[in-house]
């Protein structure tokens, strides 16, 4: 049987616990952390009127002893976008699809926008030469174009620093 002693314990419970009740500075790091998070999936975030890229912030939450922080955007297509879609849309409930396409009519320095309003059977998403051309096949014919999950882990190195940072500075007290 072997047998082991941990040599300060309670040292280091104690300075856990002192960690916890400095919540100002844990609260401050995680809103670091998803603030940083958050600032990484605009740049990912694929923009055609830049509604969602606005749409994203990053909160910070106390639960009892745990402090989280919380990055997430309220657009209603975000996890479409985020996790995946059909490729090919075809209308539910009506005959066919309807959209409103804007275009510039005239000539350059005379031109105005103009709208029309177009129906069709079944629309593709995703095809190369559209501005956010960069989707990835999920599974099938789902296609994807994830923003959040790859922001969190770009972040990740940064946010281990954070946290080690602030550990060291708990310990050194």
């Amino acid at each position: 049987m072997l047998k082991v002693a941990v040599l300060g314990a309670r040292e280091v419970v104690r300075k856990l616990n002192a960690a916890v009740m400095r919540s100002k500075q844990l609260e401050q790091v995680v809103k670091k952390a998803a603030l940083l998070v958050a600032g990484e999936a605009k740049q990912r975030a694929p923009v055609d009127t830049g509604h969602l890229r606005r749409s994203i912030t990053a909160t910070t939450e106390r639960q009892g002893t745990k402090v989280l922080g919380r990055v997430g955007t309220n657009v209603h297509y975000a996890p479409h976008i985020e996790f995946g879609r059909k490729r090919v849309i075809t209308p539910v409930r009506a005959r066919a699809l309807r959209f409103t396409v804007k275009e510039f009519v005239g000539k350059k320095g005379r031109s105005r926008l103009q709208r029309n309003v177009v129906f069709a059977k079944r629309a593709e998403a995703g095809k190369p030469g559209q501005k956010t051309a960069t989707w990835e096949r999920v599974a099938g014919d789902r296609i994807a174009k994830p923003f959040l999950r790859p922001a969190l882990k770009a972040c990740e190195p940064k946010i281990r620093e954070l946290v080690n940072n602030f550990v060291k500075q708990v310990f050194e007290r």
